[in-house]
Formats: structure tokens, sequence, C-alpha cells
């Protein structure tokens, strides 16, 4: 969207939807009123230019979270305040964004740790080999679910020790 709005109505076509729509549908007196300042542009820059553009032809800027009046003098500096503010934060999410990229191609983990340390997984799998030993006894040990004690063991490559558990056993369980 550009922020010089002029000329975005042409005779026949329909008119225009969301912020393009409101900037050009307001005249000199009326007062265009936004849920929050960061709606209002990509950028701060493009926010400017449009509380500019719209300054120009006479129109007030409210924004309702903020309570922020751009006809005084107090609300456009609070205006260029707040606008600042929220260009720093998403400056700040982008760069946090890029550094979790970087070091995710380095190998570094991001994120939740592990449920379960690579000693417990073999412990478990020892367990499993007990006779009688069941899934749901062995998670209870180091206190995770079934499905948990499944994926890491799984994950530690214990499916060439063959299944988990015994099909016939399960089924007589059931029955």
């Amino acid at each position: 969207m550009q922020p010089d709005l002029r000329g975005l109505r042409r005779r026949g076509a329909p008119p225009p939807s969301g912020l393009a729509g409101a900037v050009t549908a307001v005249s000199g007196g009326d007062v265009l009123v936004v849920w929050r300042l960061d709606r209002l542009g990509r950028s701060l820059r493009h926010s400017l230019e449009i509380v500019e553009t719209l300054r120009d032809r006479g129109v007030i800027l409210r924004s309702l979270t903020e309570a922020v009046d751009t006809s005084t003098a107090t609300g456009n500096l609070v205006y260029g305040i707040l606008g600042s503010i929220a260009e720093f934060e998403r400056e700040l999410i982008r760069e946090r964004t890029v550094a979790g990229m970087h070091a995710a191609r380095r190998g570094v983990h991001c994120g939740r740790r592990r449920a379960l340390t690579p000693s417990q997984v073999e412990l478990a799998r020892l367990a499993l080999t007990a006779p009688n030993a069941s899934i749901a006894h062995v998670a209870c040990q180091p206190r995770v679910g079934r499905a948990t004690l499944y994926r890491e063991l799984f994950a530690a490559g214990s499916r060439e020790a063959g299944p988990l558990y015994d099909q016939a056993a399960t089924t007589e369980a059931l029955t």
C-alpha cells in the first residue's frame, strides 16, 4: 500500500477496502479512529506518511488503545514516541528470529529440552527387557507419558531392538 493514497478511487471502480478505503473516504474535519497505532502502517515511516497525508487533508487521527489524538501537539508527540517504540520492538523480534535461524544452522538446539536424558532412555530400554514389563509401568519411573517414552526410545535408535511390546500379550490383556 502506498502512503500517497490520492488517485486510488477511479470513476466506476469499487471503493477500496481497509485502510486505503478509510483514508480515501475521510475528508477535512473528519476523525479517523484506529484500534492501535501499529495497525496503521507497515513501518514508522509509512505510518508517519499516512498521518501527514491525513493532516494535510484536515483529518484528525485517534487511537483507541493508546489514547492518542493528533489534533493536539501532545498527541503528535506521543504518536511519534509510540510509533518509534513499536518499530523498535518489531526490529528486536526480527533480530531475534534471524539469530535463532543462524543458531539452528550451526546445530545449536533451540527450544524445549528433551524429556529424558540418554541414560534414562537406556535404563528404560533395559527395564523393558524384563519379563512382564509394560510401557506404562516403565514410563511411570521417570514420570513421563507412554507416548513420550515411545518417542524417546525410537529417537534413540531402539527400532533395531525389535518390538517394544508383544502384540499377543496386549490382545490378551484387552480381552
